[in-house]
């Protein structure tokens, strides 16, 4: 069964399009590039850079310039002023969660294990949501209610087999479907 996008979210080709932009323009520049002075942590001890904030404004505006009626809640925004998780408390309207650079200290060691993930939330139900694996220029994709993808492949798990290894071999191991049709090429690459 292929995914059936409801017509009120947004494109997610152009989610996609946005989220590569994003990690070409403000973070794989800087990969193996940064100075100590561009490191810092935050109040919680985890590390941030200056490519965060940067990486987190550029996407909030191109997000916001795709679906104008949605909120934006950024991680780095919302570490600075934590008032702005309120926004989860309005039921009405769509937010964008967003986390800019996930994996920020696998960044910082120039270990190639970071992505950037966007989650479009209603009413604290997560619609749909994207992660970024920017080394690997790969994109996992899923929708509620339709399924997930990795890679241009459905992703197929089952019952739990035992332990945590035994069940990820599983899902290793399993064959996967083709991509449908309707996530295009740029989705399932």
């Amino acid at each position: 069964m292929a995914p059936n996008i409801p017509s009120h979210l947004p494109d997610p080709h152009a989610v996609t399009a946005i989220l590569k932009d994003v990690a070409d323009q403000e973070i794989l520049p800087y990969f193996g590039k940064l100075k100590p002075v561009d490191i810092s942590q935050k109040s919680d001890k985890s590390l941030v850079t200056v490519i965060d904030p940067a990486a987190e404004a550029l996407l909030s505006r191109r997000l916001s310039a795709l679906w104008p009626d949605a909120s934006i809640l950024g991680e780095e925004a919302a570490s600075d002023d934590p008032t702005q998780l309120t926004v989860l408390d309005d039921p009405t309207k769509p937010i964008w969660v967003i986390d800019p650079l996930d994996g920020t200290a696998n960044f910082v060691a120039e270990k190639p294990f970071f992505g950037m993930i966007v989650a479009l939330v209603l009413n604290k139900k997560t619609l749909a949501g994207w992660i970024y694996d920017i080394p690997n220029k790969r994109i996992a994709t899923a929708f509620a209610g339709q399924g997930a993808f990795i890679a241009g492949h459905r992703v197929l798990t089952g019952p739990r087999i035992g332990t945590l290894d035994r069940y990820a071999r599983r899902l290793v191991l399993k064959r996967h479907r083709p991509c449908p049709s309707f996530l295009g090429k740029s989705l399932c690459l």
